[in-house]
């Protein structure tokens, strides 16, 4: 009967061991860095791209940082709680609570390098604000011009340059358009490739 015991407990050994080593891999080969925190908030599990997001093998030091200190408190009360962090990379990082039958029983921390969005967004407003001077300068030399037109404040000798100057600039404004649609295209062919 003893003999059985054993024989049952080192066979759910076996498979527990087998069930980490999955784990393991499986956790190794995403691109997200995941660390699990037992309910202590000890480190059960570190993945390799968390390692790498947190540039350190020192999981002490990843924890010791006020911003995860922080991320873990509020998991620790049941909120989710997220941050971003900045480094040579910038790096979103999320932590939870996890939960088994309702019982607090750790914390999991996913960390995201955001690096290419953070960059391609601010890329995205500076050009959107550069566009909007763009097309604001034509338009005022267009609405001046015909203001002045309208109200009969040009010589008569002035009006044809008046006119040139409204073609001219209404001829900039549909390039700078025609430019903005062509850019807007590319960009959504590039986000179709890229999904």
């Amino acid at each position: 009967r003893v003999d059985s015991q054993n024989k049952q407990i080192e066979k759910q050994i076996a498979d527990l061991h087998q069930k980490k080593k999955e784990f393991n891999s499986v956790t190794d080969n995403i691109s997200e860095g995941l660390i699990l925190l037992n309910k202590e908030t000890e480190v059960v599990s570190i993945n390799n791209a968390a390692r790498q997001l947190f540039q350190t093998e020192n999981q002490n030091a990843i924890l010791s940082s006020e911003e995860i200190k922080d991320l873990i408190e509020k998991a620790k009360q049941g909120k989710e709680a997220e941050t971003i962090l900045r480094n040579e990379a910038i790096i979103r990082v999320i932590a939870n609570p996890i939960y088994s039958h309702s019982v607090f029983t750790g914390i999991s921390i996913l960390a995201f390098d955001i690096t290419n969005t953070y960059e391609a967004e601010r890329t995205r407003k500076e050009f959107t604000a550069n566009v909007s001077h763009e097309l604001k300068t034509p338009l005022q030399t267009i609405m001046g011009s015909a203001e002045l037109l309208q109200n009969h404040l040009v010589k008569q000798d002035d009006i044809p340059s008046f006119y040139e100057k409204i073609h001219q600039e209404s001829s900039r404004m549909l390039t700078l358009i025609d430019d903005i649609i062509r850019l807007s295209q590319l960009d959504e062919s590039s986000q179709v490739e890229e999904n």
